[in-house]
């Protein structure tokens, strides 16, 4: 941009310049070129010049009509004032223009970036370990209660490490579901690395009043199993899976609570 403006400006120069040098060196009057024999002597008075006739002009004739100074000056300062706005419209696009481009540039620079990291999340996903919670089976109840099996696995491509599970079993109504508001009282047991495919299996033992055993075996009550688990991916990001279901008497198997069930 600083080229460009120093271009127009050496041009302005330039035309001013040579518009004032043909006015010093024009001639406002013609000269008559005369022609001198070599051979005529000094004193002969017949090869004498010829004098320009003072005579004035007669009438009728045109004289000739000389530029006026103001005007051709005047044509000079518009020229070079067209050139100067020339030179700043040049300026005021490459501006622009560069801003423009600098925009660009960052948009592109941040679309790249947006797509890698878009490619790295849905790699990580599929790469990832998904540890879930099967539907357990129901121990038949005694005296004093009942249990369930639980089985963790893998369902993932890739190790998951560090993965500690917490479960417990509350006798509940059949339209209620407490949550997860007891699962700080119940220590989480290691599980260790599950390798792709992999699972780990554990019992978990409820007791009840005979009562409550009797209320469970006529479908009054249900036994709710809580699970929560935590673990670790190849990546470092730590996730977890909650899991609810409940059995009663009459149910061949447990079944998924309403909610309460989520994995991430």
């Amino acid at each position: 941009m600083w080229c460009l403006g120093s271009s127009l400006a050496l041009g302005i120069s330039a035309v001013l310049f040579g518009r004032r040098s043909n006015r010093r060196t024009s001639p406002r009057v013609a000269s008559q070129a005369v022609a001198v024999d070599p051979t005529a002597s000094a004193g002969d008075s017949s090869h004498e010049l010829p004098v320009p006739s003072r005579e004035p002009a007669k009438a009728g004739t045109p004289l000739p009509v000389q530029k006026s100074f103001r005007t051709t000056r005047t044509t000079d300062w518009i020229i070079a004032a067209s050139m100067m706005a020339v030179a700043l419209a040049a300026g005021d696009f490459a501006v622009k223009s560069d801003r423009y481009n600098r925009s660009q540039y960052q948009f592109m620079a941040s679309s790249a970036q947006t797509a890698v990291s878009v490619a790295e999340e849905s790699m990580q996903t599929d790469q990832r370990a998904w540890v879930g919670l099967p539907l357990p089976a129901a121990y038949p109840l005694s005296k004093e209660g009942g249990g369930f099996v639980i089985k963790l696995q893998n369902f993932g491509k890739t190790p998951a490490r560090n993965v500690l599970i917490s479960d417990y079993v509350i006798i509940e109504e059949l339209d209620q579901l407490s949550g997860m508001q007891e699962a700080a009282s119940h220590g989480p047991m290691a599980a260790g690395t599950l390798m792709p495919g992999n699972g780990f299996s554990t019992e978990v033992r409820f007791k009840t009043s005979p009562e409550g055993v009797v209320s469970l075996a006529q479908g009054k009550v249900r036994a709710v199993n809580y699970a929560l688990i935590t673990y670790e991916d190849i990546f470092h990001r730590r996730h977890t899976t909650q899991s609810c279901f409940y059995w009663y008497g009459g149910l061949p198997m447990p079944l998924p609570c309403e909610k309460f069930n989520s994995v991430e």
